[in-house]
C-alpha cells in the first residue's frame, strides 16, 4: 500500500499545481456533434449542381452536335426462307444535337435462291411463288440516350453511342411498291473524331402482294396475276462506315 501511494504522490502534486496555475488555459469543452439532414443535402445538390454533374458524367471526347453524317451501308436481310438477300447502299443524316438526329437511307437488294429453295426445286421439279425485294428508301429519327467509354485491356479507350431509331419509307419488290415502317437499335464506335463504325438492327414491317410465278398446266392462275397478300416483317442487320463533317 505504501508503494502505491509513493507512485501516485507525484501525479497528484502535478495535477494540483496545474489546477492552481492561472496562466495555464483550461481545456475547451468538446463540440457537440450536429445531425446532418441527408435529404436536404441531396435536394441542394440536385437544385444547385445537377446540371454540372450531368456534364461531367456525359462529357464527350467526340461531339456530333450540328454535324452531317454520310454512311456507306452493307446489310443482311432476313426475309423469305427461300431467298438469300444482301443489300448495299448509303445514308445521309444531320445531328440536331448530341441526342437527336434525322437520317435518310437508301439501299439496293441483291437476291439469290437460298439453299432451302434449291433443295425444294431439285426434290419437286418446280419452284414456289416468292416475292423478291428490290430496294428501300426512307427516313428515320434517331435518339441517342447513352454515350459510353470502354477500357479495352487497359490498352485503349473506346467511345461509343447507343441509339434507338424509328421511321418509314417505301419498300419496292418485284410485285409492287409498298409503305413500310421500321424501328431499330444501333451503336456507333468512334474510330476518330470524324469516322465511326456503325452496327444497326432494324425491323421492317409492310404488306405486299404475291404474284403467280409458277408456269404449270396444274396452275390455273395467269402468270403475273395477284394471288394473295401477306404481311411481311424483315430484319435488317447493317454494318456501316460513317463520315462526320460540318458543325
Amino acid at each position: 500500500m505504501k508503494k502505491i501511494l509513493l507512485y501516485l504522490a507525484p501525479l497528484m502534486i502535478a495535477h494540483s499545481a496545474f489546477a492552481q496555475d492561472p496562466t495555464v488555459p483550461a481545456p475547451k469543452p468538446a463540440a457537440h456533434a450536429q445531425k446532418v439532414d441527408m435529404k436536404q443535402v441531396q435536394k441542394a445538390n440536385i437544385e444547385s449542381g445537377g446540371a454540372s454533374r450531368a456534364q461531367i458524367i456525359q462529357n464527350r471526347l467526340y461531339s456530333v452536335a450540328h454535324k452531317f453524317e454520310f454512311g456507306l451501308l452493307g446489310s443482311y436481310v432476313a426475309t423469305d426462307p427461300f431467298l438469300s438477300v444482301k443489300s448495299y447502299g448509303f445514308s445521309l443524316g444531320y445531328h440536331l444535337n448530341e441526342t437527336w438526329a434525322i437520317n435518310g437511307i437508301y439501299w439496293k437488294d441483291s437476291v439469290s435462291p437460298s439453299q432451302a429453295l434449291n433443295v425444294f426445286q431439285s426434290s419437286n421439279g418446280f419452284t414456289v411463288n416468292t416475292v423478291n425485294p428490290v430496294s428501300f428508301y426512307g427516313g428515320e429519327i434517331q435518339f441517342s440516350p447513352i454515350y459510353g467509354k470502354l477500357n479495352v485491356l487497359d490498352m485503349s479507350i473506346v467511345h461509343f453511342d447507343l441509339h434507338l431509331s424509328a421511321g418509314a419509307g417505301e419498300r419496292k419488290t418485284d410485285s409492287g411498291t409498298y409503305l413500310a415502317f421500321m424501328a431499330g437499335i444501333g451503336q456507333q464506335i468512334f474510330l476518330t473524331s470524324w469516322l465511326t463504325l456503325g452496327v444497326d438492327f432494324r425491323l421492317l414491317k409492310f404488306s405486299q402482294d404475291i404474284r403467280e410465278k409458277v408456269v404449270s398446266p396444274n396452275v390455273p392462275n395467269p402468270l403475273g396475276s395477284v394471288i394473295g397478300n401477306t404481311s411481311e416483317t424483315s430484319s435488317v442487320t447493317t454494318l456501316s462506315m460513317n463520315f462526320l463533317f460540318g458543325g
